[in-house]
């Protein structure tokens, strides 16, 4: 099955960070994963590690929406999944022209395309102001020094929440009834640290206010912490990308029985 993923951020930032491993992990018997790059064309570590990353690489900024479509329906993608959504340097006019099957959104823009431009896969990321950039590594260890990690309402905070839980470092988070607002009570969750979510302002204050009293009760959380992380499916690529894999069988399935295509 071809795979194409179609993004203006196969560079230094954080859909590039969330993405590049999962990609380097497809079954390579099962899958072939081709990229598509517009927007900034900036020749930096995370785009080398991209394109080490996928099976193809193909930069599309110089071709306009309907040459760009073509040259993905003549890669016969099966799947072509859309990592910018409404973001800076957006082009969904390239998805709006149906090259492939099944199309699908994920990890750019959190919320719906509208106007049956694309399904969507449940994941996040988050967007960053045009500014350099520390690398990841560095912006990584400085997030380590971190006693507690406070998360925003209503707008959760994604790919943040995943480098600081990476990092060891507790997140208290108040979850709503929105995706947006769940992100990272979703992950929270899928590492059993459930303990560090909360559905209200009050108690999530009083829960801020407790750790940051209660040196022994923090650091138990953060040895708990660094226990669920050596076993979630979070942090491991290759188990990650199995279950993404299922997924995109699933979706193709149901495209091939005329029951789904966005």
């Amino acid at each position: 099955m071809r795979i194409g993923y179609l993004s203006a951020d196969f560079r230094n930032h954080p859909v590039a960070h969330l993405i590049t491993q999962v990609i380097a992990a497809h079954d390579r018997k099962q899958f072939e994963a081709h990229l598509y790059a517009y927007g900034p064309e900036i020749d930096d570590e995370e785009r080398r590690r991209l394109i080490e990353a996928a099976d193809h690489f193909t930069g599309i900024s110089r071709m306009d929406d309907v040459e760009a479509a073509q040259r993905i329906r003549d890669d016969q993608i099966d799947i072509l999944i859309d990592l910018t959504g409404y973001t800076a340097h957006a082009r969904l006019g390239i998805c709006a022209l149906r090259p492939t099957p099944v199309i699908a959104s994920w990890i750019g823009y959190i919320g719906t395309l509208g106007g049956g431009a694309a399904g969507r896969l449940h994941h996040a990321k988050r967007q960053t102001p045009n500014a350099k950039r520390q690398s990841l590594a560095d912006h990584r260890a400085r997030i380590a020094l971190t006693d507690i990690a406070l998360d925003t309402f209503p707008y959760n905070s994604g790919a943040t929440a995943s480098d600081v839980l990476r990092a060891g470092v507790p997140l208290v988070t108040c979850m709503g009834e929105t995706f947006v607002s769940r992100m990272a009570g979703s992950l929270l969750h899928t590492l059993g640290m459930d303990e560090l979510c909360t559905s209200s302002r009050p108690d999530y204050v009083s829960l801020v206010i407790e750790l940051a009293r209660n040196a022994s009760k923090r650091e138990a959380i953060r040895r708990k912490l660094g226990e669920q992380l050596s076993t979630s499916v979070l942090y491991q690529p290759d188990k990650f990308a199995s279950q993404l894999e299922q997924l995109l069988r699933a979706m193709h399935e149901q495209a091939k029985g005329g029951r789904r295509s966005i």
